[in-house]
């Protein structure tokens, strides 16, 4: 996340207009380390950028396997209240217009925003694109700043590779079953504040029809006393249904501590 909370805008323009090495050595000046999306997908114009890095790449058993895990990472991403999270908050919209640019710019597929039907994926496309990253960077990378890691063999082959001492810690193993959403929403500043401009979002959502509401059903009009109904009503689903979503996907959401930073 930290890419889209820093560095959103310069990697829309990455993506969209292109960029100079010294484009990428101003965003990354004092930077040790980057990885996913975007970065992965920019590795030889970092690289050029910054020509002593190293690069440490990891391929699944299986191109079964991996898609696998990116289909349940997308249908993550595609759940209800993630897509309701950009008609509430300034902060989620930006993450997802920085989501939107990374899909079309690396798997050549438009995305549209849509609150009531889910987006569709090109899984042929999606392959072929994993597969031609894959061949090119093992055929392209300098053999002498290239290391194939094994997670199962832990610290100490990457350590090596990297001339760094092994840590006492044991090897972590984070975003499983693409759990990294409810991780980020606890400790992430750019998904807190989402959070709270949503919560913000929704409680002046519910005010302003619930006073419509009253305004409607104590006018003599039987048309304003229907309206007044049917807003409430229509309150209540709505945050029945927002409470569910927060449940199943946010956690408990009303819980927040309200520190941005």
């Amino acid at each position: 996340m930290e890419n889209c909370r820093l560095l959103g805008d310069d990697w829309i323009k990455v993506m969209v207009e292109g960029a100079t090495v010294e484009d990428f050595q101003r965003m990354f000046e004092g930077v040790d380390a980057v990885t996913d999306l975007p970065c992965n997908f920019f590795w030889e114009e970092l690289l050029h950028a910054f020509p002593d890095a190293k690069i440490i790449y990891r391929e699944r058993k299986s191109e079964d396997e991996w898609w696998k895990s990116m289909l349940n990472q997308l249908e993550k991403n595609e759940e209800f209240i993630n897509r309701l999270g950009p008609c509430l908050s300034y902060t989620a919209r930006k993450a997802q217009k920085f989501a939107y640019a990374i899909g079309n710019c690396v798997f050549g597929f438009k995305s549209t925003s849509n609150l009531f039907g889910r987006m569709s994926f090109n899984e042929m496309l999606i392959r072929k694109v994993y597969r031609m990253h894959n061949s090119y960077v093992l055929k392209h990378a300098p053999k002498d700043q290239f290391f194939e890691i094994d997670f199962s063999q832990g610290w100490k082959p990457l350590c090596e590779f990297l001339e760094k001492p092994v840590p006492s810690t044991p090897f972590p193993h984070k975003n499983k079953n693409a759990s990294i959403n409810m991780e980020l929403m606890q400790t992430d500043p750019m998904y807190r504040r989402a959070q709270i401009e949503s919560v913000c979002s929704t409680f002046l959502i519910i005010s302003i029809a619930v006073y419509l509401g009253y305004m409607y059903k104590h006018s003599e009009n039987n048309l304003g006393e229907m309206i007044a109904t049917w807003c409430l009503e229509s309150t209540s689903s709505y945050v029945k249904e927002l409470v569910s979503g927060c449940k199943n996907s946010l956690g408990r959401i009303m819980e927040l501590n309200f520190t941005l930073f």
